[in-house]
């Protein structure tokens, strides 16, 4: 039997779709760098607009993360695979500890995880995470000012609904450098989603 906790930091926690927890996010998850870093809905099928969505990201600030335990106990690797489809992208891009080799794409995050980790082993047996690059477009780099005018493009052209709605509704411990920004300049101030 395994206890798999998953990590969330956006909306993960006000719209878990199809995930299988119990939707019972503790606020005490570990510290991590986090930053609305990764342009998402770019080429959506649907025809919405994109958004900024939260990452990992090596120059953000720590933010303290949630976690819930998944309702799959069998094995790890079907609670990877549910967090997969609920993300809708490749099983690289889910992290998973304890294991053999290094999960987290910005240095030093492992760590921080499997030290959160051992403090909790009477409860979790391992945890995962979404672990997606931050983008900004087709640019690898991301600065808070070039997501800034990004976001002003995207106010130009009537498109930045789903972006305000994702920033808006991130949880309120998420407090991002570009979160303040985005208050400041554009008055998008947080939505109350419980959490």
């Amino acid at each position: 039997m395994a206890r798999v906790a998953i990590l969330g930091w956006g909306s993960l926690l006000w719209d878990k779709r199809s995930l299988r927890i119990p939707g019972q996010w503790h606020s005490d998850g570990p510290f991590l760098p986090i930053e609305f870093a990764r342009t998402s809905g770019v080429n959506d099928k649907e025809g919405k607009p994109p958004y900024l969505s939260l990452v990992l990201h090596r120059n953000a600030g720590l933010i303290r993360t949630y976690w819930d335990v998944s309702l799959l106990t069998e094995h790890t690797d079907d609670v990877i695979c549910d967090l997969r489809k609920r993300e809708r992208c490749s099983l690289s891009a889910i992290a998973c500890l304890p294991r053999n080799r290094p999960q987290s794409i910005v240095p030093g995050v492992d760590g921080r995880i499997l030290e959160w980790l051992d403090s909790r082993r009477s409860e979790l047996d391992a945890v995962i995470w979404t672990n997606l690059r931050p983008k900004l477009d087709d640019r690898e780099a991301f600065t808070v000012h070039d997501s800034i005018q990004w976001l002003d493009g995207l106010r130009a052209r009537g498109q930045h609904e789903r972006a305000e709605e994702y920033i808006r509704k991130a949880p309120s411990q998420t407090d991002t450098c570009l979160r303040h920004q985005v208050r400041e300049r554009f008055g998008w101030t947080d939505i109350a989603t419980g959490f």
